[in-house]
């Protein structure tokens, strides 16, 4: 695909377009047309990319150190990446062949497997990013620059969703003990875990839909291509799902969980330490039934 070519379909027949562009578009307009101040301003001023983008790509700025700049930052997170991606591989093939194998089954176990998983597949798709890191050149093709987005949003997801059930289940069994006791099952938490994978998929979609590629003269591009006439709505509803559902209310959820946990123990030992006290103060009055029988025996034996 020619650059002017690309440069039509992507920021309309004029220049000045660029600037009512979605974060993504802006940036590699402005790639494709570096001469352009007003439009580097505006892109500088609200750049901002969910699924990660090398930095030389993502500004497209022609000054050399800040090129050099960002190839450190890349290398960087490349390494960090890497280290990511063999512990994460390692750590967690390690939990999923203990906890899908070696344990017995139960709702904690159900928990951890699922949580595992979700980072496995995760940090197995790292090395796509890892290659993007380097050569801020995607060679993937389309399908799997939609589906490693995807997996990320979905790892996401699923990982907070994971985590907002583990605390429930732990604030109920704090709270009520026997019905958790009675009703705390490896089905159920089996069904909530898929629930929590559903809804983690249906909002990790618009990765699937919105993400695409670029070819230009120099490299090609894995970015989010939202449609011209409706970017900003698309892009500000996938920020607030992704806000709402990823964000607030997991943590307002978690929050309320360990703060119920929390003065339901500090109420429980209260309650504890008091019972001694109860009992020092009975005994002169009561006293134990072993103490009583002895005494009256003794009675009865001097009264003889």
């Amino acid at each position: 695909m020619h650059k002017n070519g690309t440069a039509e379909k992507l920021c309309g027949t004029g220049i000045k377009k660029c600037i009512t562009l979605s974060p993504a578009r802006k940036a590699i307009c402005q790639y494709l047309f570096p001469s352009s101040l007003d439009c580097r301003k505006r892109i500088m001023d609200f750049d901002y990319d969910y699924e990660h983008t090398p930095a030389t790509e993502k500004y497209g700025l022609n000054n050399n150190t800040t090129t050099e700049t960002f190839k450190v930052q890349n290398v960087i997170f490349s390494v960090f990446n890497t280290v990511i991606f063999v512990l994460g591989v390692f750590g967690n093939g390690v939990v999923i062949w203990i906890s899908g194998l070696k344990m017995k089954k139960s709702v904690n176990a159900t928990w951890y497997l699922s949580l595992a998983v979700s980072d496995f597949v995760f940090c197995a798709c790292l090395p796509l990013n890892i290659v993007y890191l380097v050569t801020s050149d995607w060679v993937f093709g389309r399908g799997m620059c939609k589906f490693a987005s995807f997996v990320m949003f979905l790892n996401m997801f699923s990982s907070i969703f994971l985590l907002v059930l583990i605390s429930v289940d732990r604030c109920v069994s704090v709270v009520f003990p026997v019905w958790s006791q009675n009703h705390r099952t490896v089905r159920s938490a089996s069904v909530l875990v898929a629930l929590a994978w559903i809804v983690s998929t249906l909002l990790s979609i618009p990765s699937l839909v919105y993400r695409d590629l670029l070819i230009t003269e120099k490299r090609t591009m894995c970015y989010n291509n939202y449609p011209n006439h409706t970017n900003t709505a698309h892009h500000r509803a996938t920020s607030v799902s992704r806000f709402v559902f990823g964000f607030v209310i997991p943590f307002l959820i978690i929050t309320i969980c360990y703060v119920v946990i929390i003065q339901k123990l500090r109420g429980n030992r209260r309650t504890k330490s008091s019972k001694p006290l109860k009992y020092l103060i009975r005994l002169p009055y009561h006293g134990p039934p072993s103490t009583l029988s002895s005494s009256a025996m003794d009675f009865d034996g001097s009264s003889s």
